[in-house]
């Protein structure tokens, strides 16, 4: 049986205390293979891929992870990373 990969996203209203203007936080959560410490250390490097052979059959561009960084960069938001 293949691995079933799982993405969860979840966004939470904050109340802002103004009329104004709200804040959310938006949460992504995966199960997928993780990454080696060596690969996140170039996770915002446009075009990387993490050298894997699990990933082998895995299309991807190499560029959500630095399309996230900059839309929260224009946003002034920090991008947080949790760990389970």
């Amino acid at each position: 049986m293949p691995y079933a990969f799982k993405i969860s996203v979840g966004l939470k209203e904050i109340p802002s205390g103004s009329a104004f203007y709200s804040e959310y936080v938006f949460t992504c959560e995966d199960n997928g293979y993780g990454m080696t410490p060596e690969f996140v250390q170039r996770l915002f490097v446009p075009f990387e891929r993490a050298e894997d052979e699990r990933l082998k059959g895995i299309q991807g561009t190499g560029l959500g992870m630095v399309i996230t960084k900059n839309i929260l960069r224009m946003m002034i938001q920090p991008l947080v990373r949790a760990l389970p």
